[in-house]
């Protein structure tokens, strides 16, 4: 992998061919990173308004 620059372009492809079971237990989530100026706290729970 010290070659590759990212995943994105060869994993897709690459799980595709090899047709992996996959289970999920649970939830599943994505995240994602956000950049801004907090205004406030949410009133439901302790988390910024961005």
């Amino acid at each position: 992998l010290d070659t590759q620059r990212g995943l994105s372009d060869w994993l897709p492809g690459r799980l595709a061919a090899l047709a992996p079971q996959i289970t999920v237990v649970g939830d599943v989530m994505l995240d994602g990173w956000w950049t801004g100026l907090i205004e406030r706290f949410c009133r439901e729970a302790p988390a910024p308004v961005v």
